[in-house]
């Protein structure tokens, strides 16, 4: 029979194993994932990558539940890579919880982090509350925006800024006073910042909420990238954008030029890719005879 002093030790280690045990997460909880997914560090290829989406898509079915680890572990967090981590869970989640975290990752000093916030943040445009929509963000991107110092950031907010004019259910127009305040962001951007992508993003942006004051920056823009010469502009990114681009000349102008061809890198077959990207250059060079023929004209 064990000594009495065995006896105690085992049951006091039997007590910590069933304390343990009730006070351990169950493995599918939001804290058990959360856990696991911060314990997984980030690779470019290999198993890691199937098990971090497969965690990612895992901790998405928990919405809003998901929210309390992860505040927990940005509040923990020490490193850059840590709060990175948690960003990354965060983009794949969607509700008003989730919107108040990122715009506070809005303002963090690592730029990757912050770009992937400001970028996540235009997720939260022009959709119901339900689905993460705060009447906050756009104030928060529009009062950040003119510091903001990576050009790639204020790029993606003035090109998704056009969102709002979705209309929010049960409205069936979209609201006056966010459409507004978009239009007052990008026209300050439209004046003031010294990054040519930016502008023209802001330019297009502008069209497709009814304003024409960028139409002398989108002519710029369209007879820079006719041109060839013209590395302000990446041809094979954002800055390329024909697909708004032309909509937004013919909104400011009145004119129709065309469809516009589908994007090269789109297309299911290499051996159509050349055709495509002459087509593309054609109606480029379409849109920049006009306007070198019609410097001055229009929509009234």
């Amino acid at each position: 029979m064990p000594s009495p002093h065995i006896r105690l030790s085992l049951t006091l280690l039997l007590a910590a194993t069933f304390a343990g045990a009730a006070t351990a997460p169950a493995p599918d909880s939001a804290d058990a994932l959360v856990d696991q997914l911060l314990r997984t560090p980030p690779v470019a290829q290999g198993p890691g990558v199937r098990t971090r989406v497969e965690l990612l898509h895992t901790l998405k079915t928990k919405g809003d539940a998901a929210v309390p680890p992860l505040q927990k572990a940005l509040d923990n967090a020490k490193t850059d890579e840590e709060r990175s981590q948690v960003m990354i869970a965060l983009d794949a989640l969607q509700s008003p919880a989730v919107a108040r975290m990122v715009l506070k990752l809005a303002t963090d000093p690592n730029d990757t982090i912050r770009y992937r916030a400001i970028s996540k943040s235009t997720d939260f445009l022009g959709i119901p509350p339900e689905q993460g929509g705060l009447p906050e963000v756009l104030p928060t991107l529009a009062k950040l925006l003119p510091e903001e110092k990576n050009a790639t950031s204020r790029q993606s907010v003035c090109a998704l800024a056009v969102r709002v004019n979705r209309p929010i259910p049960p409205a069936k127009e979209p609201d006056a006073r966010l459409v507004k305040m978009a239009i007052d962001m990008l026209q300050e951007r439209l004046k003031n910042d010294d990054n040519a992508q930016v502008r023209l993003w802001a330019a297009i942006s502008l069209a497709d909420l009814g304003d024409n004051s960028g139409l002398a920056e989108l002519k710029k823009a369209t007879l820079a990238m006719q041109s060839g010469n013209a590395p302000e502009y990446d041809r094979t990114g954002m800055g390329y954008p024909l697909e708004r681009l032309v909509p937004a000349l013919e909104r400011t102008t009145g004119q129709t030029f065309g469809p516009v061809p589908m994007n090269p890198m789109l297309s299911s077959t290499t051996a159509a890719m050349p055709n495509l990207e002459e087509s593309r250059k054609a109606l480029l060079e379409k849109v920049a005879d006009w306007i070198r023929s019609n410097p001055s004209t229009s929509r009234p």
